[in-house]
C-alpha cells in the first residue's frame, strides 16, 4: 500500500511485471489503453525499444511511466510516451509524490541512449505535474484537442446535442441497407485494412503495415478491449472504425472508407450506434480521439456535441 511520504524504489519494469503493471493501469481513474504493457509490445514489433519505468513503495506500484526509444533517419533519436497514439505521460497513484523521480529516471535514459529529447503526449491530470514538469525544463506543445461525450447523459439528450447536419446524415445512413458487423477473425482486419489504405492515399499519409493492425488485433481483442466495425453496401464494404474501451471509456481510434460510397454517410451511423452502444454498456466517456486544431477533421467531431479538451503535450 502507498503511503504519504513513503520512499520508492525506481526501476525499469522487465517481463515479469506485466500483470502487475496491467493491473494498476486498469485500477487507475486516469489511464489510457495505451499505457497498457502490450502497446509496448506492439512498439517493439517495430523495432523500437521499451523503458517502461516503475516506482514501488513497499511492494506496490506508486506509479509508473513508460517510454519508447522511437529511431528515425530524419528526426534523430527520441523517446516517445508514447508513440502511435494520444495518451502517454505518468500515471501515479493519488497519494504518491514520486513524479520528479520516474522524471530524474526518464532523464538518465535519455542521457545513456543519446536520445535528443522525450516527449510526453496527452498528459493525465496529476496534481502538480505542469509545475514539476517545468522543473525539469519540459515546455508545453498544446498543438492536439480531443471531444468528450458524457454517456451518462440519455441518447436523446446526446442525438439533441449533436449539429443538424450530423442528425441529417444520419437519418440520411439509416435509410440505407447497410449491413453492420464486428470484425471476428484476422480476415476482418485485412478487409478494413483495404479501407485504411485508400483513406490514407486520400489523405496524403503513409500508412502503417498491414502487420500493425495485425498485433494491435492480437493483443487487445481477446481481454475485450477492442472493436473492429465495418459496415457494407451490397456485400461490398465501405466503411470501418477502431474502438479501443478500458473501464467506463470508448476510444473512437480510426474511421476509414471507400470514397466512392462516402455519401451513404456509413461512418456517421458507425459512430452513432458505438455511442449508443456505450449508453447502453453504463461506460461513461466517449473520446472522439487526438485531433489537430483547426483541421476538417476537428469541425467534423466538433459536430457530435462533446466538450472540447485541449491535449497537454510537453516536450
Amino acid at each position: 500500500m502507498v503511503t504519504v511520504g513513503a520512499e520508492y524504489l525506481i526501476r525499469l519494469a522487465e517481463d515479469g511485471d506485466r500483470d502487475n503493471w496491467n493491473g494498476f493501469i486498469t485500477s487507475h481513474a486516469h489511464a489510457s489503453i495505451f499505457h497498457r504493457w502490450e502497446w509496448g509490445d506492439i512498439a517493439e514489433q517495430y523495432g523500437h525499444r521499451r523503458f517502461y519505468i516503475m516506482a514501488e513503495s513497499e511492494g506496490s506500484i506508486a506509479g509508473v511511466l513508460p517510454l519508447v526509444l522511437v529511431k528515425s533517419l530524419l528526426f534523430g533519436k527520441k523517446l516517445l510516451s508514447l508513440p502511435y497514439c494520444e495518451y502517454g505521460g505518468p500515471l501515479t497513484a493519488p497519494v504518491a509524490d514520486c513524479l520528479p523521480q520516474l522524471l530524474e529516471k526518464a532523464g538518465d535514459i535519455a542521457r545513456a541512449e543519446r536520445a535528443d529529447y522525450i516527449e510526453i503526449r496527452g498528459l493525465a491530470p496529476i496534481p502538480g505535474a505542469t509545475e514539476i514538469l517545468q522543473s525539469f525544463n519540459y515546455v508545453a506543445n498544446h498543438r492536439y484537442v480531443t471531444f468528450r461525450l458524457d454517456l451518462n447523459t440519455p441518447p436523446d439528450k446526446i442525438w439533441s446535442s449533436f449539429q443538424g447536419r450530423r442528425r441529417t446524415s444520419i437519418r440520411k445512413a439509416e435509410k440505407q441497407e447497410f449491413d453492420i458487423s464486428e470484425a471476428r477473425t484476422e480476415a476482418d482486419i485485412r478487409t478494413f485494412y483495404q479501407l485504411y489504405l485508400q483513406t490514407q492515399s486520400r489523405h496524403g499519409t503513409p500508412p502503417h503495415s498491414l502487420g500493425f493492425f495485425l498485433e494491435i488485433w492480437r493483443r487487445f481483442f481477446p481481454p475485450g478491449h477492442l472493436r473492429v466495425v465495418l459496415a457494407r453496401y451490397q456485400d461490398k464494404p465501405v466503411s470501418g472504425i477502431i474502438l479501443f474501451s478500458l473501464n467506463k471509456t470508448i476510444m473512437y481510434w480510426s474511421a476509414v472508407s471507400d470514397a466512392a460510397y462516402r455519401n451513404l454517410n456509413a461512418g456517421d451511423l458507425l459512430l452513432w450506434q458505438a455511442i449508443r452502444e456505450g449508453c447502453d454498456d453504463e461506460k461513461e466517456t466517449f473520446d472522439f480521439g487526438r485531433t489537430r486544431e483547426g483541421s476538417t477533421v476537428r469541425m467534423y467531431k466538433e459536430g457530435f456535441g462533446g466538450e472540447e479538451i485541449v491535449l497537454r503535450d510537453y516536450v
